[in-house]
């Protein structure tokens, strides 16, 4: 499967987009965009295909996804189901990564959090019990 590029719309030069969906499911295309994603998931379960990565995800968890990362929430089949009352919700925050790693990433204290950004690159899923 092919992934879409996505335009992540953009009203003005502000530095991060933040976006709310409340939906019946998912957005169910594999997409990529060059903004990085830090996405909490609200409601809604289902599979997660990020890069090369296959995995779960559920309600409160947390995922990095960087930049141009090919990406799916695949929401569970009943999700799709006639007179479902189930929702998918979710809050997500994308931004550059340039602004960022010429600010803030090149500074000594931020090592650890420049380390991460890296292995978002791959996907990474913060999992909340």
């Amino acid at each position: 499967m092919k992934p879409l590029l996505f335009k992540v719309p953009s009203i003005d030069d502000r530095s991060f987009r933040v976006e709310q969906d409340d939906l019946p499911h998912f957005y169910g295309k594999l997409h990529f965009h060059p903004e990085i994603q830090l996405t909490l998931i609200q409601q809604g379960e289902g599979t997660l295909i990020a890069g090369d990565r296959i995995d779960r995800f559920r309600r409160y968890d947390m995922l990095l996804l960087g930049a141009n990362l090919p990406h799916v929430l695949r929401s569970d089949p009943d999700y799709f189901q006639p007179h479902s009352t189930l929702r998918s919700t979710l809050v997500s925050i994308l931004f550059r990564p340039e602004p960022l790693e010429m600010s803030v990433l090149g500074l000594p204290e931020t090592r650890h959090l420049k380390e991460l950004l890296q292995e978002s690159r791959q996907g990474v899923r913060f999992r909340c019990p």
